[in-house]
C-alpha cells in the first residue's frame, strides 16, 4: 500500500467486494490512519507505519469477501459448502453483510 511516498488508499489498495459493505468505511479509515502515522513521523516512515496498520484490515476484508462469496459459486470446496450452509436462508446472509464488526479484532 505504500512505495517509497505514495501511498494507495481505498478500493486502489483493497477492493472492498460490495457484497462486503466495507469500501467507504475502509477508504475514511484508511484516510485516518494516513493522517495519524503523517502527524507522527516523516513521510516514508509514516507511510511504512501506516501499511503496517492497513494491510492486516485489507486482508480480513478480503476474506469476508470469500467467505460471503462462497454461497455464490456454482462450484465449492468443502470449506465452501459450509460456509455457504450458514448463509442459506436471506436473514442469515442479511446478518451478516453490511456490517463491519468482522473489522474489530
Amino acid at each position: 500500500m505504500a512505495f517509497g511516498r505514495v501511498a494507495m488508499i481505498g478500493d486502489a489498495a483493497f477492493v472492498a467486494r460490495p457484497h462486503v459493505a466495507a469500501g467507504v468505511a475502509k477508504a475514511a479509515d484508511d484516510a485516518a490512519a494516513l493522517v495519524a502515522a503523517l502527524e507522527v513521523d516523516e513521510v516514508e516512515a509514516a507511510l511504512r507505519r501506516f501499511e503496517a496498520a492497513r494491510v492486516p484490515v485489507g486482508k480480513r476484508i478480503i476474506e469476508r469477501a470469500r467467505h460471503l462469496g462462497a454461497y455464490l459459486q456454482a462450484t465449492h470446496t468443502a470449506e465452501e459448502r459450509a460456509r455457504s450452509q450458514r448463509h442459506s436462508i436471506p436473514e442469515a446472509v442479511l446478518a451478516e453483510t453490511a456490517v463491519l464488526d468482522f473489522l474489530r479484532s
